[in-house]
């Protein structure tokens, strides 16, 4: 399971790119981890890392998309 951060760079929050799902620091222990693959994500459990590389580039365009689309540029103010 690849994951990824979303929130600001002092308060990361993991982020599950399979659904989006997002982690607290509790979460974050392998156990619990390996819980929620198994039980949300066992389709994917034999995906090469491949695969999870380019779900987390696809997770890191869509960000980029939305920041552009949903901010006010300064020069339009």
């Amino acid at each position: 399971m690849v994951l990824s951060e979303q929130g600001d760079s002092y308060k990361p929050k993991p982020l599950c790119i399979v659904c989006g799902d997002q982690f607290s620091k509790e979460a974050m222990k392998p156990s619990k981890l390996l819980r929620h693959m198994y039980a949300k994500h066992l389709g994917v459990k034999d995906k090469s890392l491949e695969y999870f590389e380019r779900k987390k580039r696809e997770h890191e365009g869509q960000k980029k998309f939305m920041r552009a689309t949903t901010s006010i540029k300064e020069r339009m103010l």
